[in-house]
């Protein structure tokens, strides 16, 4: 759980001094399945067995380097046996596995991470290949990738990681009941790694899991226990459980000095875990000087015990002194802490990779402490910290599956948010220039690399990655449609609902497994983005400007935030923009508390939705939002927006000082993710015809009742609005798909139209899980677990919405009549350049700090649209009607996207189209244009499409 006492830069320093090399040392840090002599028979006298003998004597004297902690010793002894058996011409398989196996395992003790996964690779290589030829399973794949795990799990790379860790899993299961203990370690591992992760309750429950299949067949102290039992303390500390954390790591340490004596590298960790209860405990223990104290002896032990296993320059050490800098600043001893602190940092840069998350973490922690003392030391730091960190982002987040690339975002959230304040706190130049690189570089990091993803499957030739595609979008359907349903009033419906919605769930899951497998390679990366970047690509009357959030208290001291305080305070919230124009420097405005603003702009929308006067409302937000700019937006005629959090909701066009000088009155507006978005390439434009989606046949509407799937009444309406927008399209041919053609299925086949319109109901439902949400709509590392992905609760109606029956019965490959952002993903939208969704709420979603907003808006993103226009409210079926004929009679004309709209939401706001009614913003200021801007060709290109 996230700490609602203790700040949460400490919170990450104690993570990664108690658990960051959990995978490695709770599980199976030293594994002892390496045979020391491997007994393969070869000819007496002959020269391969001459020289495989001296192969053996190398590897036989470098295994007890290894376990006497000499671990250089151990490397150079390693790699000349692996030498002679490479060169041999002769070398049995399972020598040739078991020497890259052993050179890899001592280079990833010395933290020589690249070249311990060549060897480790290369064993694992040939292990698959011996195993092809006798045509049976080789413990040896296995091993290797229960290490590869580990290790990639050491560096934060936790999505290849659990990849790995659950072909481990699978592996041993069919070994079980003659070797328990691997069987126990594999799952042991998937847990480590999956609470580094981030997801805590599904930790637990695999923690919980691989205890009770230890039942009866491992003895209670028996070694083996000795990793699960540690992690389920340390999520019970995680929790906020401290004293039953207390007795259950007690409990790892027995295990640990029974098993290996008093000086093994577990009894180490096993000591560090107990020292982190006591120095930073919530929930039924409160921290004290005199607890912080008694841990220091018990990390003093196991830093000691880690330099004699280890070596002193080692990153383990590393990790412990950092804990001790913790310990040593709860115990009263301030100057004590920066010394330990300083020493892991040194350390930490010696020997591990530079976009490791672990300096990352210890250089954000030196720069908070130094902020007083030494501020422009301390920014820059706090600059190679945020550097380290998204290069780490940008190289991680392309594997695994996507909720794990949203659970890597939000860990990584709390060092954005401590940069940001720690700017706040030193001020000047350098701060907001620190500022305003981090929050460029680290938004919109998560669609991007959604993006990049799929475009990289699609494009990829083979059955494998469509086939992976077409499972994942078949669970998706499956899972959407229960969630779209809703839970049924009955009990024993419930419980099959339940049942079933935890099986489509678990389906999702390894579908996407099985996807992230065929995903982008090692050497894929995202790019970075620079402010001069962003500048250039805006024209000379075009403005880019980025608001962000972050949190004011996050602070690595000893100084906790006032009693009674939580991290979704609302008064803990800061907001600032980035005003970005071409051939000048960006600058930044920090705006203030964010609680005015969320405050304001939950009275604008409940005064547009009732019809109400909004001027005063409208106005306030101008003055806090847009004011403090005004002297950079002189000038201005085009203005790109970039919202976080809340901000994702707010009407730009009607905000402005006075009715007659709204926003929309001097500018074209268009909203992005982020401005990233900027600098995405074009793709090549789609040859599909222009398709138009209306006035679907839902079948008869039910009742409305709580709980029950989502009834529609017909839009009429939309056949007009449809018929106006073919009358548009001139020369072109589009498709229309009305009554029963308006269907799932049709849009789900439709491949790369020009232009996609689509006139019906939409709908955004609430969670109906038990996640927890910070106020701005931040994920919760804690509870994201739980979280229901807001992709299956944003929909569109389509023919048969209204269908009666169960949607628990329907089979995977079904479709319901409500197609889901989850489901729009997989539609084929490359170079489609625009998409209109004409329905209620459609632009409504989740709203992720530095994420946008994941609903319809995101799916179509990732599925390829260009730019997307939707609406923020329930909207008007005329009016809507009115407007977007008005929209697409400009847009033939050769008008940009962002000005056609303009022009046809003020012909509707001075009352030169529709009824006087239709002035009220209620009409027309909820349809908001995202992504590019420029004309839409609605003549058929040229090209051949792909």
């Amino acid at each position: 759980m996230v700490d609602s006492k203790e700040n949460s830069a400490a919170k990450a320093i104690a993570i990664t001094a108690g658990f960051l090399f959990a995978t490695l040392t709770a599980v199976a840090f030293v594994p002892a399945t390496i045979r020391a002599a491997p007994p393969h028979s070869t000819d007496a006298g002959s020269p391969e067995s001459t020289e495989l003998e001296a192969a053996r004597t190398a590897y036989r004297r470098g295994f007890v380097a290894r376990n006497q902690g000499r671990y250089e010793e151990a490397a150079a002894l390693f790699a000349r046996g692996l030498a002679i058996r490479t060169a041999a011409k002769a070398c049995p398989a399972a020598d040739l596995a078991d020497a890259h196996y052993a050179l890899g395992e001592a280079l990833w003790i010395l933290a020589r991470y690249p070249e311990a996964i060549a060897q480790l690779e290369r064993a694992l290589a040939v292990w698959e290949a011996h195993a092809a030829r006798l045509g049976k399973a080789q413990p040896g794949v296995a091993l290797t990738l229960g290490a590869l795990a580990s290790l990639h799990a050491e560096q934060g790379r936790y999505g290849a990681a659990r990849a790995l860790a659950r072909r481990v899993v699978e592996l041993r299961r069919a070994t079980q009941e003659a070797d328990p203990e691997a069987w126990l370690a594999a799952q042991a591992r998937l847990a480590a790694i999956t609470r580094d992760a981030g997801d805590l309750a599904g930790a637990e429950a695999l923690a919980q899991q691989a205890l009770a299949s230890a039942e009866g067949r491992i003895e209670a102290g028996d070694p083996a226990r000795f990793g699960p039992t540690t992690l389920l303390g340390l999520l019970q500390r995680d929790r906020g459980a401290s004293k039953l954390a207390r007795t259950t790591l007690q409990r790892a340490l027995a295990i640990a000095e029974a098993g290996h004596g008093t000086e093994h590298p577990r009894v180490a960790t096993a000591l560090l875990n107990l020292a982190s209860v006591a120095i930073g405990a919530d929930g039924d223990v409160e921290p004290t000087a005199a607890a912080a104290t008694a841990a220091l002896e018990q990390i003093d032990r196991a830093i000691a015990i880690r330099r004699r296993s280890f070596g002193a320059a080692h990153p383990f050490v590393a990790a412990a002194l950092a804990q001790r800098a913790r310990a040593a600043e709860r115990a009263g001893d301030v100057a004590a802490g920066l010394r330990d602190l300083r020493a892991a940092l040194a350390l930490a840069e010696a020997s591990l990779p530079e976009d490791h998350p672990m300096r990352a973490r210890l250089l954000g922690a030196l720069a908070w402490r130094l902020r007083g003392s030494a501020p422009t030391r301390a920014l820059a730091l706090q600059r190679r910290a945020a550097d380290a960190l998204s290069r780490h982002l940008r190289h991680n987040l392309l594997h695994g599956t996507e909720r794990e690339r949203l659970l890597l975002l939000a860990l990584a959230r709390q060092q954005l948010d401590q940069t940001l304040a720690l700017t706040a706190a030193v001020g000047g130049t350098d701060a907001d220039a620190l500022a305003i690189h981090v929050t460029l570089e680290r938004t919109g990091l998560g669609l991007q690399a959604s993006r990049a993803v799929l475009d990289k499957l699609r494009r990829a030739q083979g059955r494998e990655g469509a086939r992976a595609l077409d499972g994942v979008a078949s669970a998706r359907a499956h899972l959407a449609a229960l969630v779209t349903a809703g839970p049924p009033r009955s009990g024993s419906a419930m419980a099959r609902w339940q049942r079933e919605r935890r099986d489509a769930s678990k389906a999702l899951e390894v579908a996407e497994q099985r996807l992230a497998r065929v995903a982008p390679g090692d050497g894929d990366r995202l790019k970075s983005v620079r402010a001069e970047a962003i500048a250039a690509a805006l024209g000379d009357d075009e403005a880019a400007v980025a608001w962000a959030t972050f949190t004011s208290w996050r602070d690595a001291d000893a100084v906790d935030p006032p009693e009674g305080a939580t991290v979704d305070a609302a008064s803990a919230w800061q907001l600032l923009a980035v005003v970005y124009r071409k051939g000048t420097a960006p600058t930044l405005h920090r705006l203030g508390a964010l609680a005015p603003v969320a405050g304001q702009l939950a009275k604008l929308r409940a005064a547009i939705v009732s019809g109400r006067l909004l001027q005063p409302f409208a106005t306030s937000l101008h003055a806090r939002l847009i004011g403090p700019l005004a002297p950079r937006l002189e000038g201005v005629r085009r203005l790109v927006l970039a919202t976080d959090g809340p901000l994702a909701t707010v009407p730009f066009a009607i905000l402005g000082p006075t009715p007659s000088a709204r926003l929309l009155d001097i500018a074209t507006i268009r909203q992005v993710g982020s401005l990233r978005e900027l600098l995405t390439p074009a793709q090549r434009e789609a040859c599909g015809s222009p398709v138009v989606v209306a006035d679907a046949e839902f079948g008869p509407a039910r009742p409305a009742s709580p709980g029950a799937r989502p009834s529609f009444a017909s839009l009429p309406g939309t056949r007009a609005e449809a018929e106006a927008v073919v009358a548009s399209f001139a020369t072109a041919k589009p498709t229309v798909l009305m009554g029963p053609a308006a269907s799932e299925a049709a849009l789900l086949a439709l491949r790369r139209p020009a232009l996609l319109h689509i006139a019906s109901h939409g709908y955004f439902l609430p969670d109906q899980g038990a996640a927890r949400l910070r106020h701005d709509g931040e994920l919760d590392p804690a509870s994201a677990a739980h979280l229901e992905d807001p992709l299956l609760r944003a929909g569109i109606a389509l023919a048969g919405a209204n269908a009666a029956g169960e949607a628990a019965g329907r089979r995977r490959r079904d479709v319901d009549g409500i197609l889901t952002a989850a489901e729009a993903t997989a539609l084929d939208l490359r170079g489609t350049a625009l998409v209109v969704v004409s329905a209620c709420e459609s632009g409504l979603g989740e709203a992720t700090v530095g994420e946008g907003v994941r609903g319809l808006r995101h799916a179509l993103q990732v599925a390829g649209a260009a730019s997307t226009m939707l609406t923020l409210w329930r909207v008007d079926d005329a009016s809507t009607a009115a407007l977007m004929a008005a929209f697409y009679a400009r847009l033939a004309t050769g008008v940009g996207r962002g000005e056609a709209l303009r022009q046809a939401q003020l012909a509707l706001a001075r009352g030169e189209i529709g009824e006087g009614a239709w002035r009220h913003p209620r009409f027309w200021a909820g349809v908001v244009l995202s992504g590019r801007d420029g004309p839409v060709e609605l003549t058929p290109c040229v090209h051949a499409a792909p």
